[in-house]
């Protein structure tokens, strides 16, 4: 598949260990002005902080991040790492866990509807008191939400950033260049859902 640029735009890969499985969440983030490995390892700081004060409090002890991988989506070949600084973190949250397949799904949204502007985060390290029958517990849900949406908009000291939905297709063609669009904010329907590729054994 060829390769669609994202201009200015990193890819950040949430690496973690849940179960002696390896899960991830991916988002895009868009940056002011051009893209550096010096900024890139800004941000790996600031996501490494913001996990440690944020998320870190809504996963269970099973569950560590242990690294994020950073990628500059500007040009096919653009600088790649993995920010390992200050990690492995482990999740604070005692008891049991849930199975790795269980998960919420979070809808990152825009000011535009359509699939090309919107995306999806689906929770890692969820708790068997994260659920009632088929639902999320609100309040716990009400967190999650809270906890990603500080990641929508901030600044760390040399560059500001935007959390951003990256369309590469419109109608089923490759875009030359793919859409950004900055993500105002997160919502979920509160019902479990399901991600079986997480089980041990099926692959990330």
């Amino acid at each position: 598949m060829p390769f669609v640029p994202m201009l200015n735009c990193v890819q950040a890969e949430f690496v973690y260990t849940w179960n002696a499985q390896v899960c991830q969440n991916v988002l895009h983030f868009e940056a002011a002005g051009a893209l550096s490995v010096d900024n890139m390892l800004e941000l790996g700081a600031h996501l490494v902080t913001w996990y440690d004060t944020h998320m870190q409090p809504l996963q269970v002890i099973q569950c560590s991040l242990t690294s994020i991988r950073l990628t500059d989506m500007t040009v096919e070949f653009a600088p790649g790492l993995d920010y390992s600084t200050g990690l492995p973190l482990i999740g604070t949250r005692t008891g049991e866990s849930l199975p790795n397949n269980v998960s919420l799904s979070l809808t990152k949204r825009t000011i535009y509807r359509g699939r090309s502007f919107r995306g999806r985060i689906y929770q890692v390290g969820m708790s068997e008191t994260d659920t009632q029958g088929n639902n999320v517990v609100v309040a716990q849900a009400n967190l999650m939400i809270a906890a990603w949406e500080q990641l929508l908009a901030f600044s760390t000291t040399t560059e500001a950033w935007e959390m951003v939905v990256a369309s590469k297709f419109e109608d089923g063609s490759e875009r030359t260049t793919a859409v950004l669009t900055p993500v105002i904010n997160i919502t979920t329907d509160y019902i479990v859902d399901s991600q079986r590729r997480r089980l041990p054994g099926r692959g990330n």
